[in-house]
């Protein structure tokens, strides 16, 4: 890795032990190599590993993700709108011990194994879905749009907008997830979400998103 995908490996690491996300790992059998992709339009990082030789000796589930271009039709005709964002998204969901060890993955200094679900591994994004689906059923598709770890609120009047997220967070809470607040907006009456704009006249594609089609 270069200098500074090291440094940002090292900080990101040690933040994970310090949540107890990650241990250290020096006796595991299994590891797969850290993999460091940069945020677009960022100097930024977020890891993943390179799990493709864990995830071919993995099962996939059974699931299906949302269509955005179905889902996106709840929200016609509403007026106020909210965005947010999990901190460090799939890394909040409990990883079960015996998928643990055969997940660990090694850095150029370290072997970690994670105690929570990490990026890149067979089914994750569907599996945290498929959880947060569960988690807001009560506001789903009526209140709220999930598309991974990006969550729209919306609602036709003021009232009801603060009355729905009043009740997203009392889910949140209930749920022990955490969301960014760098990455969350609220009242607002135009957003840009999973590639669309969304406002009281309804839904249509990013312009940004599509410009290289149309070049």
């Amino acid at each position: 890795y270069p200098p500074h995908v090291r440094n940002f490996l090292q900080e990101f690491n040690d933040e994970l032990v310090r949540l107890g996300w990650v241990y250290e790992n020096a006796s595991s059998r299994w590891a797969c190599p850290a993999l460091p992709v940069k945020k677009p339009g960022k100097d930024e990082f977020r890891q993943t590993s390179d799990y493709r030789p864990t995830n071919a000796e993995t099962e996939p589930i059974a699931g299906v993700m949302p269509i955005l271009q179905v889902i996106t039709e709840h929200v016609r005709g509403m007026c106020f709108f909210g965005l947010f964002d999990f901190i460090k998204g799939l890394w909040q969901l409990p990883l079960a011990k015996a998928s643990q060890e055969i997940l660990s993955y090694m850095t150029d200094a370290k072997v970690y194994t994670p105690t929570r679900v990490p990026q890149g591994c067979s089914d994750a994004a569907l599996h945290f879905q498929v959880t947060m689906e569960r988690c807001f059923a009560k506001l789903l598709y009526k209140h709220l749009l999930i598309w991974i770890d990006d969550l729209l609120l919306y609602a036709e009047d003021v009232d009801t907008y603060l009355e729905k997220l009043g009740e997203l967070f009392s889910l949140m809470n209930e749920f022990g997830l955490k969301l960014s607040a760098a990455k969350s907006s609220l009242f607002q009456r135009s957003v840009k979400w999973c590639g669309k704009i969304i406002d009281g006249d309804g839904v249509r594609h990013d312009p940004q998103r599509i410009a290289a089609l149309r070049e």
